[in-house]
């Protein structure tokens, strides 16, 4: 007797026809009554009293169903409790990125290396950058894939270097400053601020583009990029893209996108792979450089 038999069985019994049960099965309705025979044959007792087209379960197939039903629960628990177990005994890492950055690029190194290790399981954490550093700083996370905001938290956590980038200033094609080839900081001291951040961190972004920006102006909040993008394009204000990795395609379709520069110096922005350093699992480092590698040789 095959477990399969028992499924057909319950499908057979549930249905109350074969044509269903057989559709339900994904099989032809012949192959599901001929298993139902081999069944019965086995057994040595009918489980089905057919009448034309119709029919109901003997005293035995009530009984049968019922054991049946329990056999194929016990069987899909069993297996389900192989797949958790398989799966604990698998490498876990919790990775953070920030929700602006090079998701695309992020997600397409990641996948490469589930490919070639397939002892190791990620998953990944989107969020604002001091919320995700306080997760990194609590152990909830192994590694956040973020900017840098500050030299301190290069010495607070250990970090591998992603890229650096000029940082970008997207502004509406209808404003007179997407005539310019660049934009200076100078030059956005008065116009509204629009940022992608949830509800909890607005005042520490605000904090810190008032004091990269020195601005005057107002703050616009976003809760994702197309939200933000919608209002650039209408002119509300400019929207400052902290990585161009997938601005470009995205953002730069709709706006334009202004190289940022603070006087004669293009605004650079540091990209770093964080890891912390007292917390760390083993073998992170080596996980977060292969990544890395990834994203600077994708494949």
């Amino acid at each position: 007797m095959l477990l399969r038999q028992m499924k057909y069985f319950l499908s057979v019994a549930d249905c109350k026809s074969f044509s269903e049960a057989a559709e339900q099965c994904y099989i032809s309705q012949s192959a599901i009554s001929q298993q139902m025979k081999i069944l019965e044959d086995e057994l040595g007792t009918e489980l089905i009293k057919r009448s034309n087209r119709r029919f109901q379960l003997t005293n035995t197939g009530e009984y049968f169903y019922s054991k049946s039903k329990e056999i194929v629960r016990e069987t899909e628990e069993l297996k389900e409790k192989i797949r958790q177990m398989e799966n604990s005994q698998n490498k876990q890492f919790r990775i953070g990125c920030r929700s602006s950055y090079r998701i695309r690029s992020l997600c397409n190194a990641m996948n490469y290396y589930l490919v070639e290790h397939a002892d190791v399981n990620i998953d990944v954490v989107y969020g604002d950058h001091d919320e995700l550093m306080a997760m990194l700083h609590r152990g909830e996370l192994d590694a956040v894939f973020n900017d840098l905001r500050q030299e301190n938290e290069k010495h607070d956590f250990g970090s591998v270097l992603i890229e650096e980038e000029e940082g970008l200033v997207a502004v509406s094609k209808r404003s007179p400053l997407a005539e310019r080839e660049r934009i200076d900081v100078e030059d956005l001291k008065s116009i509204p601020c629009i940022i992608v951040v949830g509800e909890k961190n607005q005042d520490k972004e605000k904090a810190f583009f008032k004091m990269l920006f020195h601005t005057e102006g107002n703050f616009f909040f976003a809760k994702d990029i197309p939200s933000a993008l919608t209002q650039v394009v209408n002119g509300v204000g400019f929207m400052p893209v902290i990585s161009n990795g997938d601005a470009r395609e995205f953002v730069g379709r709709f706006t334009k996108l202004l190289p940022l520069y603070k006087g004669e110096a293009p605004y650079l922005v540091k990209n770093y792979a964080f890891y912390n350093k007292e917390k760390t699992k083993p073998d992170t480092v080596e996980v977060v450089k292969s990544i890395v590698e990834l994203m600077q040789n994708p494949q």
